[in-house]
Order: C-alpha cells, then sequence, then structure tokens
C-alpha cells in the first residue's frame, strides 16, 4: 500500500463537508473557524499515515478557510472520503481514532441523502 499527503483542498472539502452535514445539521453555512477546526482533525491523521508508512515528518498542512475548500457533493464527496480513509489507514490505531469515526459520519450521512434524495426513494412504499 502506497500513502500520500492529500491536499489542502481534498481536506478542507472534507471539513466543510463534516461540518455542514453533521455538525450543523444543515442548518447554517459553516464559519471558516469551524472548517479549520475539522481539516486540522484530518490533516494530523494524514500526515500520522504517510509519516509511520515512510517514517518520516513531513510539515502539518496549514489552512485559513474557504479559500482551500471546493464543495463536493455526493458522489465525488464520497470518493474523496475513501481517498483519506485509505491514505489514513497506514498504522494501526486508526480505526479508534477521532478522524476515522467522523469520516464514517460523514460517510453515513451523504450515503442516507444520496438514497433519500431520489425519486426512487419517495416512491417507494413506507410499509408492506
Amino acid at each position: 500500500m502506497s500513502a500520500f499527503i492529500v491536499t489542502n483542498t481534498h481536506i478542507a472539502s472534507i471539513a466543510a463537508s463534516y461540518v455542514y452535514n453533521v455538525t450543523l445539521h444543515k442548518e447554517r453555512s459553516p464559519l471558516p473557524t469551524e472548517i479549520i477546526k475539522v481539516a486540522n482533525i484530518f490533516a494530523k491523521a494524514n500526515k500520522k499515515s504517510v509519516d509511520f508508512r515512510y517514517n518520516e515528518d513531513n510539515a502539518l498542512p496549514v489552512f485559513t478557510g474557504y479559500e482551500n475548500c471546493s464543495f463536493s457533493a455526493g458522489a465525488q464527496l464520497l470518493k474523496l472520503i475513501d481517498c483519506l480513509d485509505y491514505q489514513c489507514s497506514e498504522f494501526n490505531a486508526w480505526p479508534r481514532t477521532k478522524a476515522y469515526k467522523m469520516l464514517n459520519e460523514l460517510s453515513l450521512a451523504i450515503l442516507d441523502n444520496l438514497v433519500r434524495d431520489t425519486q426512487d426513494y419517495s416512491d417507494s412504499a413506507w410499509a408492506i
């Protein structure tokens, strides 16, 4: 398995989506400070994984807010999450980290939205 440090845009996009979908429950737009806090959690996990894999000491990315953020949704967002999850999985404790749990929370929220927002879901029977 190879691992790499994902871009700031990649992490900030996931962080913004996490804050909006999980923390705020879509009630308002996330603030840059909220995005930065979550982005730092993901960035530290990514750095730890790559450092562990290659016995390196990479610089921790610096986040300043929206300028590094690309608001992704749906399948594209799930792909970004899966990539980050893979890049963070080099150390054994990954499944027990806060970042891992946060990525899973966001994945479930996005998957739920992808299904519930379809016509097929709307047309499905409530009970059978």
